[in-house]
């Protein structure tokens, strides 16, 4: 039997990267002996090409190179799945998979329309809070992928009870999203600065930046070399900015901006203390890398960030929207530093049983395969 064609539909792709994408780019490699991968995105811009191999997969990018093209995706997504489909041998099976609540993975319901005996999975990887999956045209989207999916995939069991909740009664299967061990593996600890908390996160209302930096200037009465660094941007850098001259930790907050993911360790590695206090969260990858580099992790108990952090032994969890508490739980391993390397050693051991990318690999490649029979159609003619 030929390779099956995993067509995956998502509203960005690399060099547009996040968690979903990442995700997707580990399994094909992995993958890519036994299925061909292509994948269908929104081009965002003129500079990118319409058609080229990326690593293990075929990228095709649609749209007019603008900030519109992920609301034509759905349409123009279609007809670069129609020309997949008419350039494949007849004997070659197809598996449509949606990335994400998305404009890709709406794209997915509308090939699924076209070719309605091609089997479509979609894969959950929702960070922002649940309300908005359950009212409004988000949680209408939502609910038509879930009722055109022949299988769902989610990366916590948070986002599965979440499917489950909107109604859907198929087939599901909760797989994580993973971490490259070798990435983020750190030379020594000994260039570890034992007063630096770091966090990795967009700079949005979810994600609780603010509440982190409040917790700061709390814990700077116990611990006054603390500081913080802040990598990411968004839309609340300038407000998070005010609110650290406001509180009198603008020379302890510093905010890094974006910087490339692989050169993401050589800033985890230099950090104490890895804290992020999400408001919700739909799994929280920050947290594995953060575990994988070696970091003790505080977290808040939202989302899907229990299925990695288990309080007291992966890491430490705290109340959601409460910097006093977050704060009294930092300045306890940064004071303990025996605590917070037990803490620590246990994460990763947690990472390497549950979040790896060859073993997460290994759960897609037979998922793909029970979905790649060929369904042959006969046509009896009797008297």
């Amino acid at each position: 039997m030929s390779k099956p064609i995993i067509i995956i539909f998502s509203t960005s792709y690399y060099p547009f990267i996040g968690g979903a994408e990442i995700a997707a780019a580990e399994i094909a490699k992995r993958l890519a002996p036994d299925a061909i991968f292509h994948v269908i995105t929104a081009r965002h811009t003129r500079g990118l090409a319409k058609h080229e191999e990326v690593g293990t997969v075929a990228v095709s990018r649609v749209g007019f190179g603008s900030r519109f093209d992920k609301i034509v995706l759905p349409l123009f997504g279609v007809l670069e799945c129609r020309r997949i489909m008419r350039a494949r041998s007849e004997s070659q099976p197809v598996i449509l998979f949606g990335l994400d609540v998305s404009q890709g993975a709406l794209a997915a319901v509308f090939a699924k329309w076209r070719y309605p005996r091609i089997p479509f999975i979609l894969n959950i990887q929702y960070g922002e809070e649940a309300e908005r999956l359950k009212r409004g045209y988000r949680g209408a989207a939502f609910r038509l992928m879930l009722a055109y999916a022949d299988q769902v995939t989610a990366i916590s069991n948070y986002l599965g009870n979440l499917a489950r909740a909107c109604g859907y009664c198929g087939p599901l299967s909760i797989i994580p999203n993973g971490v490259d061990m070798k990435k983020f593996l750190c030379a020594s600890d000994t260039a570890r600065d034992l007063n630096l908390v770091i966090t990795v996160s967009r700079l949005v209302h979810k994600n609780g930046i603010d509440i982190l930096i409040r917790a700061i200037a709390a814990a700077a009465g116990r611990n006054p070399a603390i500081r913080c660094e802040i990598i990411g941007e968004g839309p609340e850098r300038a407000a998070l900015g005010a609110l650290a001259r406001a509180l009198g930790v603008e020379d302890r907050v510093v905010f890094r901006g974006s910087v490339r993911h692989e050169d993401l360790a050589s800033y985890l590695c230099h950090a104490a203390l890895f804290v992020r206090s999400s408001r919700s969260e739909g799994m929280g990858n920050a947290f594995v890398e953060a575990l994988a580099a070696g970091l003790p992790v505080i977290g808040t108990s939202v989302g899907g960030i229990p299925d990695i952090i288990v309080d007291g032994a992966t890491g430490l969890l705290a109340e959601p929207d409460n910097a006093d508490a977050l704060a009294i739980r930092i300045a306890a391993l940064l004071w303990d530093p025996l605590h917070a390397r037990a803490l620590a050693d246990a994460g990763r051991a947690h990472v390497c049983a549950h979040f790896l990318w060859d073993a997460i690999a290994a759960q897609y490649g037979p998922l793909f395969a029970g979905y790649a029979t060929v369904c042959a159609r006969i046509l009896v003619a009797t008297g």
